[in-house]
């Protein structure tokens, strides 16, 4: 269950909101072999929208008929406060798919479990995910054209020292923990910049 996943340097964050425990083990130990990262899991809506406020994963895994707060209503909420969330629904009723795509679900698996098919659901939004990267990354790359590549070096950090790193040495550049990296290739440098 191992494939390439290109441009991205870290796992994509999800939780499962879910209330049985077999499948919540279950899930987590797919969703890992996916090259996920499992933050945390809850067993009704409340808590869910709760850990996806406090933690903002890129994924939410939601079954539709749990307690306090159906998936849907989660689901509805956790889209309102992040609109960027992927929404992967899984649930054993299939009568609620059309709803579920409705409110902007990126998928609905039914129980129970098929791994090949929660596979092939997690390579899809590392490609979509990829996908808005790279537009952005573009979008960054055409802005400096059309400024005439004012910008040649940037500024970044180096055992606690500013060094200007030439434009056209950088591979990449990526966030992580709220802090941007530049990527030339032979070193990673910390920037100031967004």
């Amino acid at each position: 269950m191992i494939w390439e996943v290109k441009f991205i340097m870290e796992k994509l964050d999800c939780i499962i909101i879910e209330d049985e425990i077999p499948s919540i083990e279950e899930l987590e130990y797919i969703l890992r072999e996916c090259n996920l990262n499992v933050l945390a899991s809850a067993k009704d809506g409340k808590n869910g929208i709760e850990l996806c406020k406090k933690l903002d994963p890129d994924i939410a895994f939601i079954d539709i008929n749990i307690p306090v707060i159906n998936g849907m209503d989660a689901a509805k909420e956790i889209i309102k406060k992040n609109p960027l969330t992927f929404i992967v629904f899984i649930t054993a009723y299939n009568k609620f798919a059309l709803d579920a795509f409705d409110i902007g679900a990126f998928d609905y698996i039914l129980k129970p479990f098929d791994e090949k098919r929660i596979e092939h659901t997690v390579k899809r939004i590392y490609d979509e995910y990829n996908r808005g990267a790279n537009e952005g990354i573009n979008k960054i790359l055409n802005k400096i054209s059309e400024e005439e590549k004012i910008l040649k070096k940037i500024p970044c950090e180096e055992n606690g020292k500013v060094v200007l790193v030439p434009t056209d040495n950088i591979i990449f550049c990526y966030a992580d923990t709220g802090k941007t990296y530049v990527k030339t290739k032979d070193k990673i440098y910390y920037t100031r910049y967004t």
